[in-house]
C-alpha cells in the first residue's frame, strides 16, 4: 500500500473546511430559516475572508502536528479540537471588529460544529489507514530507563551493550541510548559506521552543545557555549510580554473568579485560595497563589507530600480544576507581581527543591529564570516525568528562549488543557 501524502490530506482538509461553512449557510438559511433572511453580502463576506481564514486554518493544523504521523487518535482529536476552537475565536472576533466580515454569527457557530464533526471523521479514516499500512521496524535500547514496548514504527528490544549489536546489525533500524551507558562512544561509533540512526538521551553537556554556536579559531572548529541565561534585553522583552498577556488573560478569565469560588465553597469547606511557598528566580522564595483543590489542612498530619492523580486528599471539584489546570489561573497575579513568568520552569517547593538538588547538582540552573505557569517540560513531559528529565527540558528552554518559543508553548498548553 502507498504511504499517505500529507499535501493531499491538507488539500482535502481545506475542502472540508470550505464545505462546512457553505453547508452552515445552507442549514441556517434554507433548512431552519430562522432570523434575518439571506443576503448576497453574507456569502460575499465569507468569500472575501476565505483566503485569510484558510491560511490561518493550515497554520494551526501544521502547528499542532496534524501533517505528521500521530501515535493515537486522542492526539489527533485534541489537535483538531484546539485548532477549530482557536479559528472559531478568530472568526468571532472578526465578526465584531470588521464590517466586511458580515455573515451571521449563527453561521460561525454552525460551521464550527460541522468542521469538528467532518474533520474528525475524515481524520479518523486517515488514522485507521495509516495503522493498516504501517510496517514495524526493529529498534534497540541500551541503558537505564523505562522499558519501551513500541513507539511509532518501532518495536523495541533491550540490549546490555555494544557486543550484542554485531549479531543483529542488519535488522536494526535505530538505536536508543538512555541514561548511564558506559559504552556510549563505542555505540555511537558503531551506529555511525553502520549507517544506523541513533537517539541519545542527552546529558547536561549534550544540551549545552546543542545550544552552542560553531566557530573557527586557528583553523580549528570550536563549540562556543555562551547562551547560559537570557540577556538583560531579553528579560525586559519577556517581562513586557508577561504583563500584557497576564492583563489580557485576567480580563478574559474574570468570570471564572466568580464561578470557581462558588464551586469550591459548595463542594468543600475551607478557603478559596491556597497559598504555598515556592522557589523563584535565583532561589528566592515567594507565595504562589492557586485555587484550593485539596481538603482544608491536607498536610497538617503528613507535612509536605508530593501529590498524584489518585490522591484522596483532592475533593471532586478539585480534581476537575487540576485536570483542566483552572486552579492555576490566580498565578497570573504572581506574574503581575513580578514573581513568575507565564512561561518558564515550574516552581518547586523549598522542601523538595533541596532534596532534588542533592541528587541532581545542576538542578539549581533552572532557577536562573522566573518560574512559569506553564513550560516546555509541562507540554512535552507527563505528570510522572522525573526531575532528571524535567531539568533537561528546562535547560533547553533557557538556552533557546525566544518570543516565538513562548508562543509555541502557549499554543501547546491550550491543546493539553483541552
Amino acid at each position: 500500500m502507498k504511504k499517505i501524502n500529507y499535501y493531499i490530506i491538507a488539500f482535502l482538509d481545506v475542502l472540508i473546511f470550505i464545505f462546512s461553512s457553505l453547508f452552515a449557510f445552507f442549514t441556517r438559511f434554507y433548512i431552519f430559516k430562522f432570523g434575518t433572511p439571506f443576503e448576497p453580502r453574507n456569502i460575499k463576506a465569507f468569500i472575501n475572508t476565505l483566503p485569510f481564514l484558510t491560511i490561518i486554518f493550515i497554520i494551526f493544523f501544521t502547528l499542532y502536528g496534524l501533517y505528521s504521523k500521530k501515535e493515537s487518535f486522542y492526539e489527533i482529536f485534541a489537535s483538531v479540537l484546539t485548532s477549530i476552537i482557536l479559528l472559531f475565536l478568530i472568526k468571532l472576533s472578526l465578526s465584531y471588529l470588521l464590517r466586511e466580515f458580515a455573515y451571521p454569527r449563527s453561521v460561525i457557530f454552525i460551521s464550527t460544529i460541522y468542521e469538528i464533526i467532518f474533520l474528525l471523521l475524515f481524520r479518523y479514516f486517515v488514522y485507521k489507514y495509516e495503522k493498516k499500512i504501517e510496517t514495524k521496524k526493529l529498534a534497540v535500547y541500551i541503558g537505564d530507563g523505562e522499558i519501551f514496548e513500541r513507539y511509532g514504527k518501532y518495536e523495541f528490544k533491550k540490549l546490555n551493550g555494544v557486543n550484542e549489536l554485531n549479531g543483529i546489525k542488519e535488522k536494526i533500524d535505530a538505536i536508543f541510548l538512555l541514561n548511564n551507558v558506559k559504552e556510549r562512544e563505542d555505540i555511537i561509533k558503531f551506529a555511525y559506521e553502520n549507517s544506523i540512526k541513533i537517539f541519545l538521551s542527552p546529558t547536561l553537556q549534550d544540551i549545552l552543545l546543542y545550544c552552542s554556536n560553531i566557530t573557527n579559531i586557528s583553523d580549528k572548529p570550536f563549540f562556543e557555549i555562551s547562551k547560559i541565561n537570557l540577556t538583560d534585553e531579553e528579560k525586559i522583552l519577556k517581562r513586557i510580554i508577561d504583563v500584557l498577556l497576564s492583563v489580557l488573560f485576567l480580563i478574559i478569565l474574570s468570570p471564572l473568579f466568580i464561578i470557581i469560588p462558588i464551586l469550591i465553597k459548595i463542594s468543600s469547606k475551607g478557603k478559596i485560595f491556597y497559598i504555598q511557598k515556592r522557589v523563584g528566580e535565583n532561589g528566592r522564595a515567594f507565595n504562589l497563589i492557586k485555587f484550593r483543590t485539596m481538603i482544608e489542612g491536607a498536610e497538617n498530619n503528613t507535612g509536605p507530600v508530593l501529590s498524584n492523580s489518585k490522591d484522596e486528599r483532592i475533593y471532586p471539584i478539585g480534581k476537575f480544576l487540576r485536570k483542566t489546570h483552572l486552579d492555576e489561573i490566580p498565578q497570573f497575579i504572581n506574574v503581575l507581581k513580578g514573581e513568575m513568568s507565564i512561561v518558564g520552569p515550574r516552581p518547586e517547593r523549598p522542601e523538595f527543591f533541596e532534596e532534588i538538588e542533592k541528587k541532581i547538582p545542576h538542578f539549581i540552573y533552572r532557577v536562573r529564570l522566573k518560574p512559569g505557569i506553564t513550560g516546555l517540560a509541562q507540554i512535552v513531559g507527563k505528570y510522572e516525568t522525573t526531575p532528571e528529565e524535567k531539568i533537561k527540558y528546562d535547560l533547553i528552554y533557557i538556552s533557546t528562549w525566544s518570543p516565538l518559543l513562548d508562543l509555541y508553548i502557549l499554543f501547546m498548553t491550550l491543546k493539553k488543557i483541552l
